[in-house]
């Protein structure tokens, strides 16, 4: 009876927490979004978006009569620190800050250029901060993509959020959360890129990847340009190529489906080389030219074609990265670590890789060639 008693009394005890609890999550100010720049005086410029539940609760996105954003409370200070920041934010809303739901940290290219080791060193001291947070580079201010009003989502953190994950999922662009960077970024066999975004009023689009040495940004690559990149990091990034057919006579257009990368790393003594195959395949989506991919020998010449542009492609990428940035964001450096790890103590891996041998080939392979083959 008494084993009996003492149970239900558990879990009345423990009903009555979950309760307690739900209460707790109801007074708390979530903040969805941040956004950290640098601002005049050597100061940082923080903003914040914070749901506010009741507002969401009540209707559809756009804006209210005092010209807030529905749903969103935005904070705005500057201080030497984003702990110091932080307080300051803390003081303009009568509940504690959480950010146990923050879906995106945006960092402004001036700071991410001066360096994001103390924004990391405070995030990760902070145990609410999600590790699968999207960790972005924005050229402009960071306050202009918190700005968002998507007409899609109710709030501008759920619509990012939703938007960079379906290019995930179509291999477009990588899941690069602030997880990943971080410990890419306290690596020494490779550096870390985040993506980079460009508000609009309503949207955002992906501009590219932003390419760092350390915590500092030294330079960035446009959205072709970063699918070359993936395609030799990743072996995906799958995006329309525009080729020109064989004989000079047309162009197509050839869309990625799939692609696979292989690495084969040469050691000589303390030298190294790699060698870089990569194997695509995908469909002809539009053609200019009026000779029939029927045609086996022509198919054959349109896929070399292919592999050429690619090729040119992705080495010049390459090129930019290893001999003008001099940064391995490739992950090179992993495969040296990782099979020859006796090589890798004796190297200085970042004042080796500029000028390491590096061939890439290219191979495609056409799939589909559309209804109007012939």
């Amino acid at each position: 009876m008494l084993k009996i008693v003492a149970f239900v009394l558990v879990v009345l005890y423990l009903g009555s927490q979950g309760w307690k609890s739900s209460r707790d999550i109801e007074n708390r100010a979530f903040v969805m979004m941040a956004g950290i720049d640098a601002a005049p005086g050597g100061n940082l410029s923080l903003t914040y978006n914070i749901a506010i539940p009741a507002a969401l609760g009540a209707g559809g996105g756009g804006e209210s009569e005092g010209g807030e954003q529905e749903g969103i409370l935005r904070l705005k200070t500057e201080a030497k620190s984003i702990v110091e920041a932080r307080h300051t934010m803390q003081g303009k809303v009568a509940n504690p800050i959480f950010f146990g739901h923050l879906q995106a940290i945006v960092i402004g290219k001036e700071l991410a250029e001066r360096g994001v080791r103390q924004v990391l060193d405070v995030l990760l001291r902070n145990a609410d901060i999600r590790r699968k947070s999207w960790f972005l580079v924005t050229e402009g201010n960071p306050e202009e993509v918190l700005e968002v009003k998507p007409k899609q989502e109710k709030l501008p953190s759920l619509y990012i959020n939703r938007a960079l994950e379906m290019e995930s999922y179509l291999q477009m662009f990588p899941a690069l959360r602030f997880g990943q960077f971080m410990i890419t970024e306290s690596r020494s066999d490779q550096e870390p890129v985040a993506i980079m975004v460009k508000p609009d009023k309503d949207s955002i689009t992906i501009a590219g990847l932003a390419i760092f040495k350390g915590d500092k940004m030294v330079g960035q690559l446009n959205a072709t340009e970063a699918h070359h990149f993936l395609l030799t990091a990743r072996g995906y990034g799958f995006q329309p190529t525009l080729v020109p057919c064989p004989r000079g006579e047309g162009e197509l257009v050839f869309v990625t489906t799939g692609a696979k990368r292989s690495i084969r790393p040469h050691v000589e003594g303390n030298k190294v080389s790699f060698s870089v195959l990569v194997k695509v395949e995908g469909n002809i989506m539009e053609k200019t030219s009026s000779t029939s991919l029927r045609d086996e020998d022509y198919l054959r010449a349109v896929e070399s074609s292919i592999a050429s542009k690619l090729q040119r492609d992705l080495r010049t990428v390459l090129h930019r990265l290893q001999k003008e940035l001099k940064v391995d964001s490739y992950g090179f450096g992993q495969t040296i670590r990782a099979r020859y790890p006796k090589v890798w103590k004796e190297i200085d891996w970042r004042k080796e890789f500029p000028d390491v041998p590096i061939n890439i080939q290219v191979e495609a392979k056409i799939r589909r060639l559309g209804m109007a083959a012939n």
